[in-house]
């Protein structure tokens, strides 16, 4: 992974796509503290049982051959990674850290300096994507989902009502 040689405007690629990546992650954690407080709610309410977050990041490429290599049709996202987020990691740590890890620690790296958010570190260290693939990167979606539990008590029901 380290002995591709990265131009200035590739560099400026990886960092951009990682600070629009952060962007989304913060957004992201404001969302999910301010929906959990509403939820806690409902869960005090006995409307809800309980409740998870998930994220989706999915990661596309209009290059033909970035498709080819990744073996999908045009359209189709090069990586795909689904991630539970527990009540420890909406509070913070998870969407906040610094995720670039000791792969990038030398002060060699073109990326020593950068601070990879969560998304793009898995996108560089998890997807199994080169670095021409991530080069190559045109979207990246992400999902936000809460799966809500509801509980029905049958046993409180009598005589068919």
């Amino acid at each position: 992974m380290d002995t591709y040689m990265f131009t200035e405007e590739q560099t400026e690629k990886i960092n951009h796509i990682n600070n629009l990546l952060r962007k989304e992650q913060k957004w992201l954690l404001n969302f999910t503290r301010k929906t959990r407080a509403l939820l806690r709610d409902y869960i005090n309410l006995e409307k809800i049982k309980d409740y998870k977050f998930y994220y989706v990041l999915k990661v596309f490429s209009d290059n033909s051959d970035c498709n080819k290599r990744n073996k999908v049709e045009q359209g189709k996202p090069i990586y795909t990674m689904r991630r539970n987020l527990s009540a420890k990691e909406t509070d913070g740590f998870f969407l906040t850290d610094d995720w670039s890890g000791n792969y990038l620690a030398s002060q060699s790296h073109p990326f020593s300096k950068f601070h990879f958010c969560y998304s793009m570190h898995c996108i560089v260290f998890h997807s199994g994507l080169s670095w021409e693939d991530i080069l190559q990167i045109d979207t990246v979606s992400v999902d936000v989902k809460v799966d809500f539990q509801l509980k029905v008590e049958t046993s409180k029901v009598k005589g068919g009502e």
